[in-house]
């Protein structure tokens, strides 16, 4: 029987994960030559790639079957991803090894969910799950979810080492105000730190498309391979980057690295300290987070533009292409 996570997490995966909020995608890698990443684009970069953080620091209730729905627990789409995953063979009953099982049930709020699994081990021990829950209108709680969620967990479903995902489906949450459409959208946790059989690190990877509006402004980006490694270090969370985003607006592909560690501290919705790097062809632009002096854009060591707080650099990302 899992332990309760940690609540430490989901406060600051709100913060961190919903920082891919702004923009949308295309297709490909890299830059050219000649850059089309300018001073004039850059914030809107910048913008859409704290949403993207945003997105996916929220997945704070790592590595335990216990994750419930409720609001007393900081929301998120991918930490709502990681929740199905876990929750969708929760109540297997055992039966030895490679179990099947194949179920329909009502969702709370009206719709249904039907979920195909088969896993081995029992009910003590249940591992390599394989799930495909179809959602019919689905309501839980605030949430909605219509489409299909293709599950695969390696290693304990209690503890596992992997949980990887693949969404084609669409996702509102009326209290958090999002609407989000996925399109094979493929989700992978891994690299799991476990302590106490709680999981206070692990590593998201994001490959896909995401469209709608993440609390209340735009989302519309592709993603591949877009990375965060994050760990639970004292009070605060720390964590890197690395990938690749193209927003819509910019119709560009842009490398994301971290030039220094990023820091949230508890219960704050915007980085204490860190730099990401922000390249495009032979432009590099740096996003740095400086705690109550808010985020500054840097470009050759050289200010361009500054926000007071990291709120303000959201939702900036317009067709400027």
């Amino acid at each position: 029987m899992m332990k309760k996570p940690l609540s430490i997490f989901g406060l600051i995966l709100t913060g961190t994960i919903f920082l891919i909020m702004s923009c949308g995608g295309g297709g490909g890698g890299g830059g050219g030559v000649s850059s089309a990443l300018t001073n004039s684009n850059a914030t809107a970069v910048a913008g859409v790639t704290l949403s993207s953080m945003r997105l996916l620091v929220d997945t704070s209730y790592l590595g335990s079957a216990s994750v419930e729905r409720g609001s007393s627990q900081t929301q998120g789409f991918l930490q709502a991803i990681l929740r199905e995953s876990l929750l969708s063979t929760k109540n297997i009953s055992g039966r030895g090894i490679a179990a099947f099982e194949d179920k329909t049930e009502a969702c709370s709020g009206g719709g249904t969910k039907r979920v195909v699994s088969e896993w081995s081990g029992d009910a003590a021990s249940t591992r390599d799950v394989k799930s495909k829950v179809t959602y019919s209108s689905c309501r839980e709680g605030s949430e909605t979810w219509d489409g299909i969620l293709e599950i695969n967990i390696q290693g304990l479903q209690s503890m596992p080492e992997a949980v990887s995902t693949v969404a084609t489906l669409t996702y509102s949450d009326a209290i958090e105000g999002d609407i989000l459409t996925l399109t094979g959208a493929k989700v992978l946790y891994s690299n799991f730190i476990y302590k106490d059989n709680i999981a206070s690190g692990a590593r998201v990877e994001l490959t896909g498309r995401m469209s709608g509006m993440v609390k209340g402004k735009k989302l519309s980006a592709e993603y591949d391979s877009f990375r965060m490694s994050y760990a639970l270090a004292g009070p605060d969370v720390v964590l890197t980057l690395e990938g690749t985003i193209n927003p819509d607006c910019i119709s560009r592909w842009i490398s994301v690295s971290t030039v220094e560690t990023v820091r949230f501290d508890l219960g704050n919705r915007c980085p204490s300290s860190g730099k990401v790097a922000l390249t495009e062809g032979n432009s590099t632009y740096v996003l740095s987070f400086e705690g109550f002096s808010g985020v500054k854009i840097l470009y050759n060591g050289n200010q361009i533009t500054s926000f007071a707080i990291c709120n303000d650099i959201e939702g900036i990302c317009t067709d400027i292409k």
